[in-house]
């Protein structure tokens, strides 16, 4: 996971700081309980119960991280007014 709530720069492990905690918990609940299948959050998940689960989601929810700054672009600013950037 990453640091402290953060996507990966990869984009392979999504942000969770600041997402609803019912959202975080019930997607906690669905590796859990076999209605979302990545094998190394299944066996994470599996021994947890459902209070300590709702820890885990609400400490993510609270986690106040802000966004990187957004990468500069290569595209003209005629191009950026009208609202594309490729």
């Amino acid at each position: 996971m990453a640091r402290r709530g953060r996507a990966a720069p990869d984009g392979y492990y999504p942000r969770l700081a600041g997402k609803p905690a019912g959202y975080l918990y019930n997607q906690l609940l669905n590796f859990r309980d076999g209605r979302r299948h990545y094998g190394l959050m299944t066996q994470l998940m599996d021994p947890l119960t459902d209070a300590y689960l709702m820890e885990i989601a609400q400490y993510f929810s609270a986690l106040e991280v802000p966004y990187p700054a957004p990468r500069p672009t290569a595209a003209s600013s005629e191009l950026l007014q009208k609202g594309c950037a490729w």
